[in-house]
């Protein structure tokens, strides 16, 4: 028997136990054990519906999950970094497994985490951190087995994605972040989205792992999306080209170059054709040339899905 905690039961925590339960005869025949979902953390049980789930399944109190002998794997889909991270610490501390979509988390403690997992042999997964549904964290380590990779590319944030897609359609600045609000790509404070920090952090874990050195949030340039005009997407289009919140990270000779910020792109490049909440990475390599990664990069599902990949990475060694 495998038994998974759960912190935090948003947008994202909801939709993975919800896969989790329709698809559970086939995820068990894949782990070949029985799985039980033991306790849900919540910062507070009154919001929650429980219609459907046992309402016992949740506590407002994080060491009844980081704690609790039973629990084998800790699936983390708070967002918080500070309370969850300590019981984070102890959870590892406890021999928990450890899988993660909290892109700030992980990338503030980032070498911190993974050496605490070395430390207790336990195994930490935070694919669900960068790209949503796309598969692009566990690409990494096997492109790199045979490959230098020299240069990333992507489009990480499908708020600006969105943003950006639907003032080339005439919508200004502000009704399209209300738009996308109620889309639910954007967050009720969406600073962490068009200022860029969320960008920002997702190219620092990925830059980390596809260069092998420390690419701190710091030493990347950031500028969000506030400031693009309506007059500056109308321009780039007119010359065949669009602006996309573009993460760039290169190996120079003096080190690591890395910017997130407004960028124009060929409209008929990779990332030039995303629309609304896509996103998109392409890896350069020595040998292999470039490699692209494009799918859903924001929802509940498309989160859940990364997440449970990971659980069945876990699960099925």
């Amino acid at each position: 028997m495998l038994n998974i905690g759960i912190l935090g039961f948003g947008t994202v925590g909801k939709a993975t136990f919800e896969i989790l339960q329709e698809r559970i005869d086939v995820i068990e025949a894949s782990v070949g054990d029985e799985i039980i979902v033991k306790k849900i953390f919540v910062r507070n049980k009154n919001k929650h519906n429980y219609d459907n789930i046992d309402a016992n399944l949740f506590t407002d109190v994080i060491s009844e999950v980081v704690e609790d002998d039973s629990v084998d794997i800790i699936i983390e889909a708070t967002g918080d970094v500070g309370v969850v991270y300590e019981g984070i610490k102890v959870a590892i501390a406890n021999g928990k497994h450890i899988i993660t979509a909290n892109k700030e988390m992980v990338s503030r403690h980032f070498e911190e985490l993974n050496q605490l997992a070395n430390k207790h042999d336990i195994q930490l997964k935070y694919e669900a951190a960068v790209g949503g549904a796309i598969p692009i964290l566990c690409q990494i380590p096997k492109i790199r087995e045979l490959n230098e990779i020299v240069e990333i590319n992507g489009v990480l944030n499908g708020t600006c994605n969105f943003i950006l897609s639907a003032m080339e359609k005439g919508m200004d600045y502000n009704k399209a972040l209300l738009d996308a609000q109620q889309a639910g790509f954007a967050e009720a404070d969406p600073t962490a989205d068009v200022e860029a920090y969320d960008t920002v952090r997702k190219l620092r874990i990925l830059a980390t792992l596809a260069f092998g050195v420390k690419v701190a949030e710091d030493e990347i340039t950031r500028e969000g999306i506030i400031n693009v005009s309506k007059k500056e997407i109308d321009t780039s289009k007119k010359n065949g080209m669009r602006i996309k919140l573009v993460a760039h990270a290169k190996k120079t000779k003096d080190g690591i170059e890395a910017f997130v910020k407004p960028t124009e792109v060929e409209i008929n490049s990779v990332l030039g054709g995303l629309e609304d909440g896509e996103n998109a990475v392409s890896v350069v390599c020595d040998n292999a040339g470039e490699l692209v990664f494009k799918g859903k990069g924001a929802g509940g599902r498309p989160t859940a899905f990364s997440i449970l990949s990971d659980f069945l990475a876990i699960a099925c060694k």
